[in-house]
């Protein structure tokens, strides 16, 4: 096993721990961020690995609950000056789930995280289907990669402009 810094600045830091074993097949890596901004609820969840590994116990970790999940990804999509296709599929997923918008959580982040309201329809303009695509292909489990190829992301794109819409129309 090893762990591997990947990204750092004042308010952020990524590791990237792997385990490599004879077999590749049981090999795998985990990714552990740590932002230094304000977390506003709580949540106590399980933590849920892609694949079975035998002998782990169940291990509990304090996250955001999903509301404010949702919040930090319009926030993240408003920050950023390029389109990130997992945020997409993120929001996208948490529309699936039924979460809703929290227009005071999304008023925080953007103030946590320095970034305009108004950067938040570059969020609109950004996205494309072709750009989340090329990405997506990469991470994407086959049941939704064969999903979204259907209709070559559209549905995907739909869902998540929909969330960017409802954000600048809460600000």
């Amino acid at each position: 096993m090893y762990n591997k810094k990947t990204k750092e600045s004042p308010t952020f830091h990524r590791f990237r721990i792997h385990t490599q074993r004879e077999n590749q097949h049981t090999s795998f890596f985990v990714s552990v961020e740590f932002g230094r901004y304000p977390a506003y609820t709580l949540n106590i969840a399980p933590l849920r690995p892609q694949k079975e590994l035998p002998g782990l116990p169940l291990t509990l970790v304090r996250a955001e609950k999903p509301e404010e999940i949702l919040a930090d990804k319009l926030g993240a999509i408003a920050g950023r000056p390029f389109c990130k296709g997992r945020d997409y599929f993120d929001l996208w997923l948490l529309k699936q789930q039924g979460i809703k918008l929290d227009a005071e959580l999304l008023k925080k982040k953007l103030g946590d995280y320095a970034v305009p309201p108004s950067n938040l329809a570059r969020g609109l303009e950004l996205a494309s289907a072709e750009s989340i695509k090329s990405e997506m292909e990469k991470f994407l489990p086959g049941k939704y990669r064969r999903q979204f190829e259907a209709d070559g992301y559209a549905g995907m794109l739909k869902e998540s402009r929909s969330l960017i819409e409802e954000g600048l129309r809460a600000l």
